[in-house]
């Protein structure tokens, strides 16, 4: 069985404590301390399989186990930098784009 250990008093003497929003809540008999063994998603890990692993945010909610709108507000929260593109050069870029659908327009007939 796999030991946990409290963060705060590194106890093992560990109780459950009740759920509060769907998330098993522990506390530590020591410490009385009340805490989640949950582990939180790594905002960088998130952007690098997006970014460089090509994956869509579905396949992402599956892979952490959270919804696509978590993923969505991770992947909007991850710092964006400027690009300078070298001067006096050609260059050429080349642009992955995901495409969304098309707005449907509503035509009134007269």
């Amino acid at each position: 069985m796999n030991q946990k250990n409290v963060i705060f008093c590194h106890s093992s003497d560990i109780r459950k404590h009740g759920i509060r929003n769907n998330i098993q809540r522990s506390k530590c008999n020591a410490c009385n301390k009340t805490f989640t063994l949950k582990k939180k998603l790594n905002p960088i890990s998130i952007w690098n399989d997006y970014s460089i692993g090509k994956q869509t945010y579905k396949q992402l909610s599956e892979k952490y186990h959270c919804s696509i709108r978590t993923i969505q507000r991770y992947l909007e929260k991850a710092p964006k930098t400027v690009l300078n593109p070298p001067q006096l050069r050609d260059l050429n870029i080349i642009a992955d784009t995901t495409f969304f659908g098309r707005q449907k327009k509503m035509f009134i007939t007269g």
